[in-house]
């Protein structure tokens, strides 16, 4: 281990190429890594859990028959334009007392839904051009006062749209990364790092995994965050491939076409069988020959099902079996089937990727998949597609003359100038850019991967873009190009790559995870930090418009991933440094999954960043991005964020992280291993942490692709009573804590790949659960959406649907959950543990009329601290410094100048009740009173409440109410009048 941890610090000086100052560097000889896998406990392990047949698919939900002690009521529902896979965000957007939620759909638009019943925000949906794996953040970029929402897109692009839906001038495009073109020249070609242990989805060392991806888009398993075997965007599609006989080759792509079918239609496949023709004609023929052959034998089966329709409202349109079995609960088949019926077929995809991933590993069948189900129409559609290589099937024997076709196929191939594997690369567009649906959904170029316009492009007035559709294939040419679509106008473009001179090429950036936001080098400016990963889209240099702008480089030996970082007060890049470097063929990829967590570990005052990367690698950088001693450590695979807190009560911090081999490992601020464990399941997802059982000591929990949720001591990493607990579907979502029950203990809140949404007792072990019937890759969110008083929970899923559901748990600020990571660090549940928030008479909603504002607060934390005898140390971790400010409040409502004070800070040595005075403004305004609270550690916490300032809105309700049984009043008098009697 040791040994590891030197070799890994030996990486960090190596090949310091000219502004790249990479930390882990190409290896010349694959046997120095190779060594390092000998010695690595960690790299030696599998995740075999993880295999079919490991997950439950039918009966009773475990332990949901018992428990009964959670309320799960849905509220509403609503649908977003496309599907969600990172987890949305809850803020009062524009200060008027009413919840938002700002909902990341995956291509093209940023939404805003209204907390109390899920309608459109005016204004929303927002236009971009790119797709989207990160959750928004919120920061106020152009300085008005009021909080604008930030999106990192997959094109490298940070955009800034107001609260009203305008998408701003204001934003970052990432840098390329300059790369030495020949850098790889010497590596081993199969494997430049030569591990004999590959990650879970690379076949694990059981001799079948040479010809299979882990990670990463060209064989991502899942999106962003949540991602159970994630390949890489650029990676080169013939690594997919078996590299087996021809016959394989043939029976694989029949499957494919078989499944396109029954996905698209046949109208869409038909397209797609035509350009095979006119791409290799002799491929073409071996493979209609094959279908032929098989049609003989299966005497009146047909392969297609009936056609759908190409022309779809969004990626996930149900279809009505689709509705029928959403509402007969079929989810229970989810796992048997790629999503059986239960789901709409985006979200059967993705099933797909994990029957590939994980079923592949361990099964040997690869023949044909032909569907039962027929019909008049259908046999007749596929007769004529039977005569088109009749001419050919006639002499051409399948089982007997394979090598014929290989020939053929290769001939044809060659006369297009490539080899028979770039031609089935070239046969991959599907609506999610993989017909294989393998390894990881290919999200990062899903939908034909929607790029948007690069803001160095030459008319940067091309940015504004709009009247948006989503793509589909009825709009497909047949010749690969993209930008021939019918869509061109909303594809990302790149600018145009310098040429390579000098030997270096620029490959581009990518963001595939979540930014954090915090003034990491104490300069008073708030620093955006980004981890990024650098490669060349396969699939967006398949249009050869785009590739010959590359001038032939090779796309597949460039992968690298690396942190940005940008002051946001001079809107600057500030710092880059390069991390990892790899080829696509590498069993260990250099993408960056890992969302960075900044905190202060070593209490100078300054944040450091901490990320891991698909190398394997766990780094502590400082606030100038160098690598702290003791740092980087060398694990499996790493696609989850970091956990860093004291979780065993020694009063230092702590950092927890888990790979895709299994492996769960807490570390010190030194880098010295605290304790571990091997659960042998993948985890794709951060952990986090609460005091789930009372005991007042914090329990880690997180969720497997086994469907196993554990709940593990912070301080030994064992299990605790009654855990762990399993769903019957994998989980690719990061847990949530919170109190939904009053009493002792916490609860668990996860979707699951069975549909479930799962509500687990901390105490008890035992789970309520809601059955949504469709798939989710996002956190659930916890929060009073609609104003009643009680705690709501917020889940979206991959078919594009919001769901909110009432708990009846009372509302308390500190067991809201509004983000996936609150702030900077926040992934642990702070009711009745750590935390800030406003009294109830401060956070009372009501209009002040003043020049100041009293805020009373309270700061929490019943962290207790043992030293190594078991004495135990004062509690608290101060001091603790509190910021209280007023957001979206602008320059005219203070009146205050062009610098206007709109709140006041203070440091206080203890928990406690405090209260600080803050200014008011000066004319009519709503705004959000924010309160943030940080430790000794840098660990963040944060409240917020609206109110209203010189509204006077209980005058305009005195008249409101007066004023018309007034006029009621004078009207009655009026038409009633006197009575005047006259004598006779």
């Amino acid at each position: 281990m040791h040994r590891a941890w030197s070799l890994s610090t030996l990486l960090v000086f190596c090949l310091h190429y000219e502004a790249l100052s990479q930390l882990s560097t190409p290896i010349a000889h694959g046997s120095q890594l190779a060594s390092v896998d000998a010695v690595s406990k960690y790299r030696s392990r599998k995740a075999d859990m993880d295999k079919d047949g490991d997950i439950q698919h039918e009966g009773p939900v475990p332990g949901a028959t018992h428990c009964g002690r959670h309320r799960l009521d849905l509220a509403w529902m609503s649908e977003a334009t496309s599907s969600v896979y990172a987890t949305p965000l809850i803020t009062d957007l524009h200060a008027d007392g009413r919840r938002d939620i700002v909902v990341p759909s995956f291509v093209h638009y940023l939404e805003v839904m209204e907390g109390p019943n899920g309608g459109q925000a005016v204004g929303w949906p927002a236009f971009h051009a790119s797709s989207v794996h990160a959750s928004p953040l919120l920061y106020d970029i152009d300085f008005d006062g009021v909080r604008d929402i930030m999106l990192a897109t997959y094109d490298g692009q940070l955009l800034f749209f107001k609260d009203t839906g305008e998408k701003m001038l204001e934003g970052f495009q990432i840098s390329r990364l300059r790369v030495r073109k020949d850098w790889y020249v010497g590596l081993d070609p199969k494997d430049p790092f030569d591990h004999s242990h590959p990650d879970v989805g690379d076949g694990d060392g059981d001799g079948d995994g040479a010809g299979k991806t882990n990670g990463g888009p060209n064989g991502k398993a899942l999106p962003q965050k949540g991602n159970a075997a994630r390949t890489s965007p650029g990676s080169n599609a013939t690594e997919l491939r078996p590299k087996g006989s021809m016959e394989d080759r043939i029976n694989k792509f029949v499957r494919q076409i078989t499944e396109y079918r029954q996905k698209y239609g046949d109208l869409a496949a038909d397209k797609l069988m035509e350009e095979t023709r006119a791409t290799n004609t002799g491929f073409y023929e071996a493979v209609m020959a094959a279908i032929k052959q098989q049609l003989l034998h299966q005497e009146g089966i047909n392969v297609t099902t009936s056609p759908q329709s190409s022309s779809r409202r969004r990626l996930m349109q149900v279809s009505g079996a689709d509705e029928a079995a959403a509402g007969t609960g079929g989810a229970a088949t989810v796992e048997i089937s790629g999503a059986g019926d239960a789901v709409t077929e985006e979200a059967a995809s993705s099933f797909d990727v994990f029957e590939d991933t994980y079923q592949e590993q361990f099964a040997s069948d690869d023949g044909f998949s032909f569907d039962s189900s027929t019909d008049d129409v259908e046999q007749e559609q596929q007769q004529d597609d039977d005569a088109g290589g009749a001419g050919f099937a006639d002499e051409f024997s399948y089982q007997g003359d394979v090598d014929t076709a290989e020939a053929a196929a290769d001939i044809g191939a060659r006369a297009l100038g490539g080899s028979l594997d770039d031609f089935l690369n070239r046969l991959e567009y599907d609506e999610f850019g993989d017909l294989e649906v393998t390894a990881e959904l290919r999200e990062s170029e899903a939908a034909l991967h929607e790029h948007g316009v690069d803001p160095r492009a030459a008319d940067p007035d091309e940015l504004l873009v709009d009247n948006y559709s989503h793509l589909y294939l009825g709009d497909y040419h047949g010749d690969g190009s993209r930008g021939r679509r019918g869509w061109s106008d909303e594809d990302f473009t790149q600018s145009a790559h310098p040429d390579a001179m000098g030997g270096y090429v620029y490959v581009d950036p990518h963001i595939m995870t979540t930014p954090a936001i915090a003034d990491i080098d104490g300069d008073g400016h708030d620093e955006l930090v980004v981890a990024v990963s650098y490669f060349y889209d396969r699939e967006y240099y398949d249009d050869p418009n785009h590739a010959k702008d590359l001038k032939g480089i090779d796309l597949s030996k460039y992968v690298a991933s690396g942190v940005a970082v940008f002051d946001l007060r001079t809107r600057t890049e500030k710092w880059v440094q390069h991390l990892d470097l790899s080829t696509d063929t590498a069993t260990y990829k250099a993408y960056a999954y890992s969302s960075p967590t900044l905190v202060d570990i070593d209490k100078d005052g300054l944040l450091e960043v901490v990320v891991g990367t698909s190398m394997g690698f766990l780094y502590v950088l400082d606030a100038k991005g160098a690598p702290v001693a003791g740092w980087p450590i060398q694990m499996g695979e790493i696609q989850a964020q970091p956990l860093v807190a004291d979780i065993n009560n020694d009063g230092e911090l702590e950092i927890f992280i888990a790979d895709m081999r299994g492996n769960l490992a807490a570390f010190n601020v030194k880098g010295e291993e605290v304790w571990e464990r091997h659960v042998r399941s993948a985890v794709s997802q951060g952990a986090v942490a609460g005091d789930i059982d009372g005991d007042g000591q914090l329990e880690v929990v997180l969720g497997t692709a086994s469907g196993y949720i554990y709940a593990l001591a912070g301080s030994t990493g064992v299990d605790i009573p009654n855990w762990p607990y399993r769903a019957r579907g994998r989980v690719q979502a990061a847990p949530t804590i919170t109190q939904l029950v009053e009493g002792t203990g916490m609860q668990v809140v996860v979707p699951a790949f069975d549909g479930f949404l799962y509500v687990i007792d901390g105490l008890q072990g035992c789970a309520d659960v809601a059955d949504v019937g469709e798939t989710s890759y996002a956190a659930v969110l916890v929060d009073d959406i609609d104003g009643d008083g009680m705690l709501e929970l917020l889940s979206t899923t991959m078919n594009g649907n919001v769901y909110a559901f009432e708990t009846g748990a009372p509302y308390h600020p500190l067991k809201t959950w509004t983000s996936q990571v609150m702030g900077p660090n926040g992934q642990v549940a702070r009711f009745d543990f750590t935390g800030i928030f406003a009294t109830p008479s401060s956070r009372r909603a009501r209009d002040v009329a003043g020049e100041r504002l009293q805020v009373q607060f309270e700061v929490v934390d019943k962290r207790v601290a043992f030293k190594d005898d078991g004495t135990l140390l004062p509690g608290g971790r101060g001091p603790y410094n509190v910021t209280v400010v007023l957001k979206g409040v602008g320059v005219r409502e203070m009146a205050a100048g062009d610098a206007p004070v709109v709140g006041v800070a203070d440091s206080f040595p203890g928990p406690g009740r405090y209260s600080l005075d803050i200014p008011c403004p000066k004319t009519q305004a709503s705004a959000v009173v924010r309160l943030e609270m940080v430790d000794s550690s840098g660990l963040s916490y944060t409240d917020e409440f609206p109110l209203s300032f010189h509204m006077h809105f209980h005058r305009l309700l005195k008249w409101a109410i007066a004023l018309p049984l007034g006029l009621m009043l004078a009207v009655l008098l009026a038409a009633t009048g006197p009575k005047h009697s006259h004598a006779a």
